[in-house]
């Protein structure tokens, strides 16, 4: 009976001195100002979360959630959240989740103050190290976290979804890069196919489970390089243009509305009379084609899009050469005139991503990197005042652009 008394004595002593531990840490927390006692419950919790003394990050925590209220933000949802998956507290974690309504307030896991309905907007904590240092931290332990959550009494539903908003926390720390949201993706796709009608599907599918892909419309602007290829007599008077190009692209859902800009250089094969004088073979020969067109999509999914079109411009091919050292050449080539065009691109697209904003810290739009070759007729007439040109021109071009576009959610 000695005994016994004894350790109940020892016991109640012990809990006795961690009280008054607790109470003088907290008694020396609050002093001065509300905002200097905020400023320094945080550095006192910060250093007790780089010692591991995790008993007194919970006593911190709970203080700081105390003085919580509609003039002042103590601590930032993610930070809350991770505390309480080190302080083993996964109730308060699943309480947040079942409670949280979509689009009301800020998303779990941002570091922001976003204002809600409230008249007042709270002050938030003054800029610390306690949000990186947890989110570094919790990304080294993730493992062990994850095995301490499978050692609770929780269901399995529970405990699967636990492992999975801890990752989703981590991270949202740093903005997930693709692979990790893919890992997320498949996390999210597998808790849903294990539980159809879970507690948390809601949840995973608003916020975790997250892909965008490119919207239906935009910008696109390639480099391409090809040939003009001659048919008829035309061919017997001049070499296949070598091609250089630029084109701009606007397309709004199916349709696509392009300004096509392409120089050739190439050749005469022998010689032809300008008037008088003969412009002879082998000379440097400058072509030019310019469209406005504009065509419909009738293959657009994520490898390749294919698109008919149709446009008006001009065409021409003059002889290279200075006409103030050489006038008498004046008039050779084809003359330059309104023309049109007929034809068809296909895109094979290479890589879609969100391309960071230079402004911002968000991804604002979706690039995509693609391969297009084209075919084009052009119809315009062979004009010439001293030679008789008959044939067709045609046109093939390889290039390489990039496809820019807001981005849209998938799911």
């Amino acid at each position: 009976m000695k005994y016994a008394i004894l350790a109940i004595a020892s016991m109640l002593y012990s809990f006795s001195c961690r009280a008054q531990k607790d109470s003088v840490l907290i008694n020396e927390l609050y002093n001065g100002t509300r905002s200097e006692a905020i400023a320094k419950a945080r550095t006192v919790l910060l250093d007790k979360f780089i010692e591991k003394d995790l008993r007194h990050v919970k006593v911190v925590k709970d203080y700081l959630t105390g003085m919580q209220d509609e003039h002042y933000l103590t601590l930032y949802p993610q930070e809350l959240l991770l505390l309480s998956y080190w302080t083993h507290e996964y109730e308060d974690v699943l309480s947040f989740v079942k409670e949280a309504v979509p689009g009301n307030g800020a998303l779990p896991g941002e570091i922001a103050v976003t204002a809600d309905s409230r008249k007042t907007t709270p002050i938030p904590p003054k800029a610390d190290y306690l949000a990186i240092r947890l989110a570094e931290q919790t990304r080294q332990d993730t493992d062990s976290l994850v095995a301490g959550i499978r050692r609770t009494s929780h269901t399995n539903e529970e405990k699967d979804f636990l492992a999975l908003f801890l990752q989703y926390l981590v991270s949202t720390a740093y903005g997930p890069a693709n692979n990790e949201q893919q890992s997320l993706n498949d996390g999210a796709d597998a808790l849903l196919n294990r539980y159809p009608s879970g507690s948390y599907n809601t949840f995973t599918r608003q916020y975790i489970r997250v892909r965008y892909a490119p919207a239906d419309n935009g910008y696109a602007i390639s480099l391409h390089s090809g040939k003009f290829l001659f048919t008829g007599n035309l061919r017997d008077y001049y070499t296949h243009p070598t091609l250089a190009g630029l084109s701009i692209d606007f397309f709004d859902r199916k349709w696509i509305y392009q300004l096509d800009l392409i120089c050739g250089f190439n050749k005469s094969k022998k010689d032809m009379p300008v008037g008088s004088a003969i412009w002879p073979g082998g000379s440097k020969a400058t072509s030019g084609d310019v469209h406005l067109a504009a065509g419909r999509y009738l293959v657009s999914n994520r490898v390749a899009a294919i698109a008919p079109y149709a446009g008006i411009g001009i065409f021409g091919l003059d002889g290279n050469y200075n006409v103030n050292t050489h006038p008498e050449y004046k008039g050779t080539g084809i003359k330059t005139t309104i023309s049109g065009v007929l034809g068809v691109f296909a895109d094979l697209k290479l890589k879609t991503a969100a391309a960071a904003s230079y402004f911002t810290n968000s991804p604002g739009m979706m690039q995509t990197t693609f391969l297009r070759f084209s075919y084009g007729y052009i119809a315009t007439p062979l004009k010439n005042n001293f030679v008789d040109y008959s044939g067709a021109v045609h046109r093939i071009t390889v290039g390489i652009g990039i496809k820019g576009s807001s981005k849209k959610r998938v799911y």
